[in-house]
């Protein structure tokens, strides 16, 4: 009997021992198989943020506003009507397209603008007032001497178009020999001439 039990406890201690074995070899299969999942969970996420597209903000460059453009000066619109007659032949005492001369030139130019001026270059002279050549500005008349018999009277004038970045003026006029051109004060005949420059607008 006392054996019997004996045999008994030994088998019922082997079956614990071997429920506690099997109990702990669960347990720690269990917890790699857990840490592997969450390895791999994370390996996972590393790899989507590493192929992840990125967006960048795009910041489209303000377009400047269209500069208003300015209204025509009287001076632009009195040289665009001496414009016209530019290449006509000159005539002296003309006053149209077909032949005209400095003074006309000048006064028609004027004239289409609403504005009277002599009609002769002389009487020209005696309006507005002197400037020097160096603050003369678009729609000033400019002024020669041309007659050797009359060396110190005026007997040529132009209309100032355009003061060049270098400073030097140019102006439009009727002259005898090519009719309506453009010619600039650095030209040796027109700087020995010269007379002086009235601004009359």
């Amino acid at each position: 009997m006392k054996i019997k039990l004996l045999i008994t406890s030994i088998f019922s201690i082997l079956m614990m021992s071997c429920s506690a074995s099997k109990s702990k070899t669960y347990a720690k299969a269990n917890f790699h198989k857990r840490h592997n999942l969450l390895k791999n969970r994370l390996l996972l996420e590393s790899k989507l943020e590493e192929n992840r597209p990125t967006y960048k903000t795009v910041i489209e460059p303000v377009k400047p506003k269209k500069e208003t453009t300015t209204e025509a000066s009287l001076a632009d619109k009195i040289i665009w009507s001496a414009f016209k007659y530019r290449g006509v032949k000159y005539r002296y005492g003309g006053t149209s397209m077909n032949g005209i001369d400095c003074s006309a030139l000048v006064m028609n130019a004027f004239k289409e603008r609403g504005i009277s001026l002599p009609r002769s270059s002389h009487g020209m002279s005696k309006e507005g007032y002197k400037i020097s050549l160096d603050q003369a500005q678009r729609g000033d008349l400019i002024f020669f001497y041309t007659n050797p018999r009359r060396p110190r009277r005026v007997s040529h004038v132009g209309l100032v178009t355009h003061v060049l970045d270098n400073g030097v003026v140019q102006f439009i006029h009727a002259s005898t020999k090519r009719g309506v051109i453009l010619n600039k004060m650095n030209e040796n005949y027109y700087k020995k001439n010269f007379a002086f420059v009235k601004r009359v607008l």
